[in-house]
């Protein structure tokens, strides 16, 4: 699946969540969607498959990031710098935090981040209008610990409401919430059978040409849509490689900051800001080195006589751009 395939397919995503996916049995892509399940569904059918095993859970990881570097891959630039793909950027390492968020009871799980603040931006000196010397403490490692409400909730998320004594209260009307966790156990053992029908070997050892062509067998509809989430597990790994790309680092993706790098965006930007007050003289000022400029235009984007010259967006930020008015579209009815 190439970069620009991807964008088109992340918008359409967006925005079929933003709508709540009300209007998919008239959605015409979807219609198309359906007869590709059928038709992906009669290909894996009529396979010979090999005799079933269980995965261990080494190799259902390596399933999983094999998938989601397929769904965000690595890429090399016209400029020969390499681009980071979604295991690169910690994507991985997010899910399974997510996954096992409860694994460890000594500490409050991974779910909600403390603030307001991390350590990437110093505190400003209002005296001057600059940057200070102090930076707060990192205030985002250290995880919320949960409500009884909350920690019935996210339970009832990852085990499942028939696993989480008290969390099936909504099970009569709607039936189980089926946890995540046993949604990627068993999506993942079923891309290790698809794989094996449809090429032989686990998805992981693949080459990349016939990952790319399993990965569209199962994102055209292997995979049934859960009653209660209304999405199928390609969906949700989906949603979760980007969210574990581009998150804030302290859930376990976005490494080094890489992901804010690759789309352009600095991240969390206080206490600092962009534009700083001074009591000294009762102005705004921009940061120094014309990093962010807010009351000054960028310096690049003057010419000679010092008249304003837009630079035109790049590529990669009209893409950026574009998705982000297909969601806004979607979720104001547009």
């Amino acid at each position: 699946m190439n970069r620009t395939r991807q964008r088109e397919y992340f918008a359409t995503l967006l925005a079929r969540q933003a709508r709540g996916d009300k209007r998919a049995a008239s959605d015409s892509r979807l219609d198309h969607q359906h007869a590709e399940t059928q038709s992906a569904n009669e290909t894996i059918s009529h396979r010979k498959v090999p005799r079933a095993r269980r995965c261990s859970d080494r190799e259902l990881r390596d399933e999983g990031a094999a998938l989601c570097d397929r769904i965000l891959p690595a890429e090399r630039a016209a400029d020969g710098k390499r681009i980071p793909g979604a295991v690169a950027l910690g994507a991985v390492d997010y899910i399974e935090g997510l996954l096992t968020a409860f694994d460890d009871p000594s500490r409050a799980p991974r779910i909600f981040a403390g603030g307001p603040f991390s350590n990437r931006n110093a505190i400003p000196n209002f005296s001057t209008g600059a940057p200070g010397r102090r930076r707060p403490r990192n205030d985002l490692r250290d995880f919320l610990p949960l409500t009884r409400v909350q920690e019935l909730r996210w339970r009832a998320e990852l085990f499942g409401s028939d696993h989480v004594p008290g969390a099936d209260f909504n099970d009569a009307a709607l039936g189980p919430l089926r946890g995540i966790r046993p949604l990627y156990q068993d999506g993942l053992a079923k891309v290790d059978e698809v794989a094996r029908a449809m090429a032989g070997n686990l998805f992981v050892r693949l080459p990349v040409a016939e990952q790319d062509h399993v990965l569209a067998l199962l994102d055209a509809g292997v995979f049934p849509r859960d009653p209660r989430r209304g999405a199928t597990f390609m969906d949700i790994l989906i949603g979760h490689t980007i969210e574990g790309s581009f998150a804030l680092p302290e859930y376990g993706g976005n490494r080094r900051h890489r992901g804010w790098d690759l789309i352009g965006i600095e991240g969390d930007s206080q206490p600092l800001g962009f534009s700083i007050f001074s009591t000294g003289d009762g102005t705004y000022h921009d940061r120094p080195g014309g990093e962010h400029p807010m009351a000054t235009p960028n310096p690049d984007e003057l010419d000679a006589s010092g008249a304003l010259v837009p630079r035109p967006l790049s590529a990669a930020a009209t893409s950026v751009q574009t998705l982000i008015s297909t969601f806004a579209n979607a979720a104001s009815g547009q």
